[in-house]
């Protein structure tokens, strides 16, 4: 019996014995992987470096790009606000004047206010009217050789063969 117990001892402990061979050969594979990790990053190192360079630089562009549009977007904010504000003080002041007129023209001196507009409207009228307010040639009634129709003809004609002449009267 003592015979077989040996083997059966010999068989354990050489089993104990691999199995603490693989644990080491698998600590030593990782430490190799890791190793060759730590190679291929130092190899890779003056790449991984630009690498991360230029994401920072990238995200520095962008936050530049976006403070430029936010401040883009505060001056056209700006700008609609005094537009706004000129715009409504405008529309205050028309108002005003608006309602100034319209009191104007309640009370005393209403009627004289308004002739007075009337009087305004026609004379810009006539300033402005391609027609004289006096005609350029009269006729007048009497007796031969004065005022006649002919002479009213001829006088015409002659005003259109001396263009700066005064017409006669």
């Amino acid at each position: 019996m003592l015979c077989q117990k040996i083997p059966h001892q010999q068989y354990y402990q050489t089993a104990s014995e691999q199995q603490l061979t693989y644990v080491e050969q698998r600590k030593a594979q990782e430490a190799l992987k890791g190793l060759n990790e730590a190679t291929a990053t130092a190899d890779n190192q003056s790449a991984l470096t630009r690498a991360q360079i230029e994401i920072s630089i990238a995200e520095r562009r962008g936050e530049a790009d976006y403070k430029e549009k936010e401040n883009i977007a505060k001056g056209i904010i700006a700008t609609g606000n005094a537009t706004a504000t000129v715009i409504k003080a405008t529309g205050e002041a028309e108002a005003e004047a608006i309602k100034a007129k319209v009191d104007a023209f309640k009370g005393e001196g209403a009627d004289r206010q308004l002739q007075q507009a009337i009087a305004q409207l026609i004379a810009d009228a006539i300033i402005k009217s391609p027609n004289p307010i006096v005609p350029n040639i009269a006729v007048q009634g009497g007796t031969a050789g004065t005022g006649s129709i002919v002479d009213a003809l001829l006088a015409i004609a002659l005003t259109k063969q001396v263009p700066n002449a005064a017409p006669p009267v």
